[in-house]
């Protein structure tokens, strides 16, 4: 049975069953405290395949820096949109404007009347449209993935393949998996989806309602986006 706990040690570490049976110095963690990771993307130049935590085209945990490798099993929770606008990289990256609901900005007011969330001739927004989708990890971890930028239109089209069901979202299972483009800037790593479109057991659905009813409103709980995520 999954718990809202789920533990993050892979079956793979040597770490006696006894021991994986206890769980002391740990205690619960309020909302305040609480932090959902994201699924990050690694791409040739990320921090993390230079550090040997991942390879280039991995989805990576963000906070328990686990690599799940190029594919994984997902069943979506509940989806939201919200934009962003980043100074530029080599200038720090940090956050100059952000709406997590993708209609009130923090600095900038209304995103409908904001320029930097305007497209100006083929120049793309300056403020980044963010689809974000919190999910089960391979019937065990909850994980919030942002789809932008590059992924953008998969994120667009999984939301409309929700919409078109018309069924709790969290009745099917998909398969995420990366694949490898290229452009003039060279080559990338985008996220894309299979349907499986077969509905999952009636206890992993319950679970699954549940983590619906207790994080629907934790939206602002999922870690930040890097500024340098493509």
């Amino acid at each position: 049975m999954v718990e809202q706990n789920t533990h993050l040690v892979p079956k793979d570490i040597n770490l006696p069953e006894a021991r994986r049976q206890q769980a002391r110095g740990l205690a619960p963690i309020d909302s305040e405290d609480r932090m959902i990771p994201r699924l990050k993307i690694m791409q040739p130049l990320s921090p993390e395949v230079d550090e040997g935590i991942a390879k280039s085209g991995d989805f990576l945990n963000s906070i328990a820096k686990k690599s799940y490798g190029r594919e994984i099993q997902i069943i979506p929770i509940i989806w939201w949109k919200s934009r962003i606008n980043w100074a530029p990289r080599e200038d720090g990256g940090e956050i100059l404007c952000q709406a997590r609901d993708a209609v009130h900005g923090t600095v900038n007011g209304a995103c409908a009347d904001c320029d930097m969330s305007k497209w100006h001739d083929k120049e793309a927004p300056v403020c980044t449209a963010i689809i974000n989708i919190l999910m089960l990890v391979n019937a065990a971890e909850l994980i919030a993935c942002s789809f932008m930028k590059t992924s953008y239109t998969t994120g667009k089209q999984l939301i409309n393949l929700f919409n078109y069901k018309g069924v709790d979202i969290f009745n099917f299972q998909y398969t995420l998996y990366l694949q490898q483009e290229e452009n003039a800037k060279g080559k990338f790593w985008v996220v894309k989806y299979k349907d499986l479109n077969t509905a999952i057991p009636d206890e992993l659905y319950k679970q699954c309602s549940e983590f619906y009813t207790n994080f629907s409103n934790l939206r602002e709980k999922v870690q930040e986006i890097d500024p340098q995520a493509d």
